[in-house]
C-alpha cells in the first residue's frame, strides 16, 4: 500500500487534532450542565440527587463538582462524611484552581485532616492562592496569621484584611479597625477605625460593636472634656449606650460592664481615670483594641489628672 501523501497527513492530524478538541468540549459542557442541575437539587432540598449529579459531573472533570462533592462529604450531606474523600476532592479541584478548594484543602493541611499529615508551609501557599482569588475566608486568616508572633508583620496583616474589608467581611472589617485605631501597619486614623467599626457592628460583629462605643463617646467622657480622645471622632453618647447594650445582649462582658459604669455616671464625673487595656493577653492582642479610654474630671479639663498617661 503506497502511503499517504504528506498533506493528507498533515489534513488527518489536524481532523484529530479537532475532534479531540470537540469531544473535551462536549464533555465540559456536559459536566457544567451536570453541575447546574445538582446545584438547583441542592437548593430544592433534594441533597442525595444532588450528590448524584455532582458525583458525575465530577467525573468528567468540573473543578466546581469536585468542590462541591467535596463540601458534601466533608458535612456529610447527602452521604457518610469522610474527610478523606474530601480531601481528595478538594486537592483535585484546587489543582484546576479552585479558590475556595484551595482554601478548604488549607484548613485539612493545618489541622492534619481527612488523612493528610499536617503541613502549615504548604497550607500557608494554598491560603495565598486562595487569597489571590478573592476568597475572604483566606484573606482573614492570612491578616491574623501575620498578627502573630514569631512572624509579626501588621502592615502585611492590615493589606489581607483590607482586601477582606473591601468584601464586606466583617471580621476583617473589625479587625482592619483596630489597625486604623492603634496605628498598626496603617497610619492611625480614628474617623476610619469608626467607620469599619460601623459596618461590621451592622453586620452583627459584637467586638465591633463595643469597640465603636468606646470610641463614640462611651467611655471618652460623659461630660466635660476628654483630654486623651484625639482624631475627631464624634460623640454620640445614645448610640454608645444602644451599642453597649446590643453587645451585652450577645454576651460581651466588658460592654455590660461599660454600660454599667456609663449608666452609673462612674466615668467623667469626677471618678478616676481609666486607662484602656485589650481583651487579649497584652496590650498588643489583635482582638482586643480599647475597653476604656481615659477621660478626666470634667470641672479641670486638666491632662494631669491621676491615672491618665501621657501620649497614648
Amino acid at each position: 500500500m503506497r502511503p499517504l501523501p504528506e498533506h493528507r497527513l498533515q489534513h488527518n492530524a489536524l481532523l484529530q487534532q479537532a475532534l479531540a478538541e470537540f469531544e473535551t468540549a462536549t464533555k465540559s459542557c456536559s459536566a457544567a450542565i451536570q453541575h447546574a442541575i445538582g446545584l438547583q437539587l441542592a437548593r430544592e432540598g433534594d441533597i442525595r440527587h444532588a450528590v448524584d449529579m455532582f458525583r458525575i459531573a465530577s467525573a468528567a472533570g468540573s473543578a466546581k463538582a469536585q468542590y462541591n462533592l467535596g463540601v458534601c462529604y466533608e458535612q456529610g450531606r447527602g452521604v457518610d462524611r469522610d474527610l478523606s474523600k474530601a480531601a481528595e476532592l478538594y486537592q483535585q479541584s484546587a489543582e484546576q484552581g479552585h479558590g475556595r478548594a484551595q482554601y478548604n484543602l488549607a484548613t485539612l493541611y493545618l489541622h492534619g485532616g481527612g488523612g493528610l499529615q499536617q503541613d502549615t508551609h504548604k497550607a500557608l501557599g494554598l491560603l495565598q492562592q486562595a487569597a489571590a482569588q478573592g476568597v475572604q475566608q483566606a484573606q482573614s486568616y492570612l491578616g491574623v496569621y501575620w498578627t502573630m508572633e514569631p512572624h509579626r508583620d501588621m502592615f502585611t496583616a492590615s493589606q489581607h484584611f483590607a482586601s477582606a474589608a473591601q468584601q464586606k467581611h466583617e471580621s476583617s472589617q473589625y479587625h482592619l479597625g483596630v489597625c486604623y485605631e492603634r496605628g498598626w501597619g496603617v497610619e492611625r486614623d480614628l474617623t476610619r477605625a469608626v467607620e469599619l467599626y460601623m459596618s461590621a457592628a451592622a453586620a452583627g460583629h459584637t467586638q465591633a460593636a463595643h469597640n465603636l462605643a468606646v470610641l463614640q463617646g462611651g467611655m471618652y467622657g460623659v461630660r466635660g472634656t476628654c483630654v486623651c480622645r484625639e482624631g475627631g471622632v464624634e460623640r454620640d453618647l445614645t448610640q454608645a449606650v444602644d451599642l453597649y447594650m446590643s453587645a451585652a445582649a450577645a454576651g460581651h462582658t466588658q460592654a455590660a460592664h461599660n454600660l454599667a459604669a456609663l449608666q452609673g455616671g462612674r466615668y467623667g464625673v469626677g471618678g478616676t481615670c481609666v486607662w484602656g487595656r485589650g481583651c487579649g493577653e497584652g496590650p498588643n492582642s489583635i482582638c482586643g483594641a480599647v475597653h476604656v479610654s481615659c477621660c478626666c474630671w470634667p470641672h479641670t479639663g486638666s491632662s494631669s489628672q491621676p491615672g491618665c498617661p501621657t501620649g497614648r
